[in-house]
């Protein structure tokens, strides 16, 4: 899950010490809240796609070069690029979808990698553009360089946080279970129990909460991420991992867009090696954020947010979207 738990933290922390209890003050809830206030200030208001199968709910705001930005296994849009849709924002047209069977983003459709592109290249078409720049984290990365594939003439760049991609093989898979003591990817990223998220916020994140999160709060995050939606999520997993060997053959020699890779060095999901496997096969700079771990948007957001800046600046001189 791409966890919010820096804040949650210091909301239970805020609870606990105006004697409140962890459950009556919902702070999960009460983030998610304050989140939708930071967006809504800055021009994001919740739109929805209705697709032929579903509906894509996505925010925009903005002008200038468009970058779209691709969330990982877990929460929604907004949770995730908080920090960087409102900064990106004064200098770029961003765009911030719900992944389908994630956040407020729904389907009638298999899930799919392949669906989930074809819903991103529905949200690009509807919206008219032209061109566009893509930035995926975790599982948002391998959904951009679908895209990104599929797009060739249509995407001006890419930004890859954390994602393998096209280099990711079942010893890393293997290695993956084995550190996080679980049988399979899913049991891993789709919990079904307090305990499970606790373990899962423990891989994610390089810097651990600086008091524990009480049972009531995860599963809190529980409810709001996971409950109601586990069926499809589990068929989502099933089919990056089976599919691993299809969707790496249709990249396979694939022409990339100016592609930057960022990376945490104490990812425990996907290791930096992995990461500088990935920029050697795809000919793309590795920008490595000391002290960081998996999900990099939230857990160091100036950090992610002033790279993200730095390496999209040069679009504003160049190619803008319609």
């Amino acid at each position: 899950m791409k966890t919010t738990v820096k804040y949650v933290s210091a909301l239970v922390a805020t609870a606990l010490v105006a004697g409140g209890g962890a459950a009556a003050f919902a702070p999960v809830t009460a983030y998610t809240w304050w989140t939708e206030l930071l967006v809504r200030a800055a021009g994001f208001a919740s739109k929805t796609l209705e697709l032929p199968d579903g509906q894509l709910s996505y925010r925009q705001a903005g002008r200038g070069p468009a970058v779209l930005l691709i969330h990982g296994f877990g929460a929604n849009g907004v949770v995730s690029w908080r920090a960087q849709m409102t900064r990106l924002a004064k200098t770029h047209r961003v765009i911030v979808p719900d992944l389908l069977w994630f956040g407020e983003s729904q389907s009638q459709r298999a899930p799919t990698l392949s669906a989930q592109t074809d819903a991103m290249e529905s949200l690009i078409d509807h919206l008219d553009i032209g061109s566009v720049a893509l930035v995926g984290v975790s599982y948002g990365g391998f959904v951009a360089m679908e895209l990104a594939h599929r797009l060739a003439q249509r995407v001006s760049s890419m930004v890859i946080i954390n994602s393998p991609g096209t280099v990711y093989r079942q010893s890393d898979l293997d290695s993956l279970l084995a550190r996080a003591s679980v049988s399979s990817a899913e049991a891993l990223f789709i919990p079904e129990q307090p305990t499970d998220i606790a373990r899962l916020l423990r891989m994610t994140l390089a810097e651990q909460p600086p008091i524990p999160i009480p049972t009531s709060v995860l599963e809190e995050m529980r409810n709001q991420y996971y409950v109601g939606r586990e069926d499809a999520l589990r068929l989502l997993m099933r089919d990056l991992i089976d599919g691993r060997e299809y969707y790496q053959a249709r990249m396979s020699g694939a022409s990339w867009p100016r592609t930057e890779l960022i990376w945490g060095d104490h990812d425990q999901i996907f290791p930096l090696p992995i990461g500088l496997r990935l920029g050697e096969a795809i000919g793309a700079p590795v920008r490595v954020v000391p002290g960081a771990g998996h999900n990099l948007p939230v857990e160091k957001p100036k950090e992610t947010t002033a790279l993200l800046s730095s390496i999209l600046k040069p679009l504003t001189n160049g190619l803008h979207s319609r």
